[in-house]
């Protein structure tokens, strides 16, 4: 049945000076003021060629907001022919850029079928999303889904609660002049809020000045005053607002941190009805966080709240059941509460349940559907999805590799603080991979992560300034950096601090300590830590030289596929070293040392193929080899290049 949905666009425009410079002079010197600019003339019925040049201009410098009101002039035909397949590619890439009004706008059309193929559960995914996200009418179109059946099975209930959920996310939607200022001119919205919560004490109106000064909608962004105003929503009985404060207690944001008094209202907001208050009050009971932990009486409130349609209770639920945490474990229902979060539009949902398909727990193992839940949880703005996504188009898992777009969703994610994604990013741009190389700026990545206590990232910010890429060399900086790092549990931290022991840089030589901490990362199963440990074993290093005890290691290494590993290991299969003499063996290991990135094993095999030792002599494989090996760093072989 076609939906009979209210098919609408709209602008934001706030009202700004007129600027003299052409567009892309404007918007090359701020792109966020040359949309502003446009937005000031279109309210004002001036300059349309302008303002359709501004927003071009915008939208090709990959401001996704200029895309959107674009396509929105398209769509309506203003100042532009109506070409609603171009405002429907304009929506897309806005959307792709995760413009959430601008996935609205698209869902609509692919529900309508307007201008572009009819694609009700595709839309509807859109429309989902949008509501998640908190898109002002996306609640309510997908209320009216509900209510016809569209792409879903009519659902009267569900309809209300959508509607309810609207009215919180913006209650002046629900009636009233307040709201079509917000759209038109977020200031005058700021106005008519602050009139109407300080002279008529409108708890919805206090509200929604909260959100606006939150945002940094028509005003600039200001946490502690929207703390204030929600708290006057919350005294007027605005039970979103006393969540929202909450939050603010919870987080320390714009208030200094006060984990019970945002137990308290958390509990407020749940005992008044408002579910997603319940959601937040379980999950400080669960954790223990400003008040005695009680998982059974978390998992009552997340149960309560998933039934009355506060979908992340459905998701903080499943959590419960899949880690067994106050339930029994149970992965297959922990899938079943994700999935049901994810089709309502609980973005986390999505990514948990992402997880589940990933790895094949719960539910049948099918990456490419892992890579759509991982998708549609970044799209909701759920960074560590956009993690998750970035690792499968890295590793080419259920898609197709694609370096340069495991970039763009790890620097998404680092921007909403997902500082692991930081680290992930600073490996790419310091090896060159999908960017253009900078060690430099991996070094910076490295440093906010390690700042924000990712861990990794003080350990990779140690090896720079060990090696003194990107940075200073600097021994007694990487000495505290991997020292950081280990202290926290990263593994490939100690072995950094280890190697600095047994060097004797930065510290005192202390072979008994390198051991200790190579010992950790290898229990640990960081295989590098296996190798190393070996070679003190080999060495007799702060140990009895034992050679079977070094091929035990070097073993453990290779067969984690540490390449090092598998060299050494070739080396004492060559010499007969704690193992019998096997030439041919030790080629096996260096053509799998080679072939994993070790140089120096592409170098020990071309030194074999020379001498036709366990292979069949070959000069022209073994300068393939000393060629390859020299590409990756391995000083020695360069020599044998030029010696022929």
């Amino acid at each position: 049945m076609r939906s009979t949905l209210a098919f609408a666009f709209w602008l934001l425009l706030p009202a700004v000076a007129l600027a003299q410079p052409s567009p892309e002079e404007a918007c090359r010197a701020d792109m966020d003021g040359c949309v502003a600019e446009a937005n000031g003339l279109l309210s004002r019925d001036e300059s349309l060629d302008r303002v359709i040049a501004l927003y071009r201009v915008a939208c090709n410098r990959g401001q996704w907001e200029g895309c959107r009101r674009l396509g929105a002039l398209y769509a309506i035909g203003r100042g532009v022919p109506r070409e609603l397949p171009r405002a429907a590619t304009l929506f897309e890439l806005a959307c792709n850029g995760q413009n959430q009004a601008a996935c609205l706008h698209l869902g609509l059309m692919q529900l309508h079928g307007t201008g572009v193929r009819e694609d009700v559960p595709g839309g509807l995914r859109l429309v989902q999303g949008a509501c998640e996200a908190g898109v002002r009418g996306a609640c309510g179109h997908l209320a009216t889904c509900y209510d016809e059946g569209t792409g879903v099975t009519a659902d009267p209930d569900r309809a209300e609660q959508l509607r309810q959920r609207e009215c919180v996310n913006d209650p002046a939607s629900c009636g009233g002049a307040a709201s079509e200022a917000e759209e038109r001119d977020p200031a005058e919205a700021l106005a008519e809020y602050r009139t109407a919560c300080e002279r008529n004490r409108d708890a919805n109106a206090c509200l929604r000045l909260g959100v606006l000064v939150r945002d940094g909608r028509g005003i600039a962004a200001d946490a502690a005053a929207a703390a204030v105003w929600f708290a006057r929503a919350c005294a007027g009985g605005e039970m979103a607002g006393c969540n929202h404060v909450g939050v603010a207690y919870e987080d320390g944001t714009g208030v200094r941190q006060d984990l019970p008094r945002a137990v308290q209202l958390y509990e407020r907001a749940c005992d008044a009805g408002f579910q997603l208050g319940c959601s937040n009050f379980g999950r400080m009971l669960e954790t223990g966080r400003g008040v005695a932990q009680d998982v059974e009486r978390a998992r009552g409130l997340y149960q309560s709240a998933c039934e009355a349609g506060a979908l992340l209770g459905c998701n903080n639920l499943g959590l419960m059941y899949e880690e067994g945490v106050g339930v029994a474990a149970n992965v297959g229902r922990a899938a079943e509460l994700y999935r049901q979060a994810c089709d309502g539009g609980a973005r986390l949902g999505c990514y948990h349940l992402g997880l589940l398909t990933e790895d094949g727990r719960g539910v049948a193992r099918n990456l490419p559907t892992a890579v759509d839940l991982f998708r549609r949880a970044c799209d909701g703005d759920v960074a560590y999805a956009c993690t998750a996504l970035g690792t499968m188009y890295f590793g080419g898992r259920g898609v197709t590799q694609d370096y340069a777009a495991a970039s763009r969703l790890w620097a998404a994610a680092c921007d909403r603080r997902d500082e692991y994604a930081c680290v992930r990013l600073g490996i790419l741009y310091e090896e060159g991979q999908g960017v253009t190389q900078d060690v430099a700026g991996a070094s910076r990545l490295y440093a906010h992560a390690c700042e924000a206590e990712e861990w990794t990232g003080c350990t990779r910010l140690g090896l720079l300034h060990q090696s003194g890429q990107g940075v200073d060399q600097d021994d007694a900086r990487a000495l505290d950096l991997f020292r950081r790092g280990c202290e926290h549990d990263d593994l490939r931290g100690c072995i950094g601090l280890g190697y600095m022991h047994e060097r004797g840089r930065g510290v005192r030589q202390d072979y008994t300590a390198a051991r200790a901490l190579y010992t950790r990362a290898c229990d640990g199963g960081e295989l590098r830590g296996c190798n190393n440990l070996g070679f003190l074993y080999l060495r007799g290093l702060g140990v009895t030289s034992e050679p079977g005890r070094a091929v035990e290691l070097f073993r453990r290494a290779c067969e984690g596929r540490n390449a090092l590993g598998c060299s050494n290991l070739g080396s004492l299969y060559l010499a007969g070293s704690g193992v019998p003499a096997d030439a041919a063996r030790a080629a096996q290991l260096f053509e799998r040392a080679c072939g994993a990135g070790a140089p120096r094993g592409c170098f020990n095999l071309a030194l074999l193929y020379q001498q036709g030792n366990g292979v069949a002599s070959s000069e022209t494989r073994a300068q393939e080899l000393f060629q390859q090996s020299c590409r990756e760093g391995y000083e020695p072989a360069c020599a044998r290049c030029t010696a022929r």
